[in-house]
C-alpha cells in the first residue's frame, strides 16, 4: 500500500468513526443529551473536522497536494 493509499485510508476511517459516533450518539440523544452533545459537538465534529481538512476543495485537496510533493521527493531520490 503506497503513502497517499494510506492517507486515503485515514480519511476513509476518520468518516466512518464520525458516522459511527453520530449513530451511537442518536440511541442515547433522549436518554443522556448533554452525553449526546458531547458526542456530536465534540468527537464526531473533530473528526468530520479534521478528515475534510484532509481532502476537500476547500483545503486545495491537501492529499492530492503531498502526493505530488511526494512524487517529487521519490523523483529526486531515485535520481541521487
Amino acid at each position: 500500500m503506497t503513502t497517499t493509499e494510506k492517507m486515503f485510508l485515514i480519511k476513509k476511517l476518520m468518516d466512518e468513526i464520525e458516522f459511527e459516533v453520530r449513530e451511537t450518539a442518536k440511541d442515547i440523544e433522549d436518554i443522556d443529551r448533554p452525553l449526546y452533545r458531547m458526542l456530536t459537538e465534540g468527537c464526531a465534529d473533530a473528526f468530520r473536522h479534521m478528515s475534510k481538512n484532509l481532502h476537500s476543495q476547500s483545503s486545495g485537496y491537501q492529499i492530492d497536494a503531498w502526493d505530488k510533493q511526494l512524487n517529487y521527493a521519490y523523483k529526486i531520490s531515485k535520481n541521487k
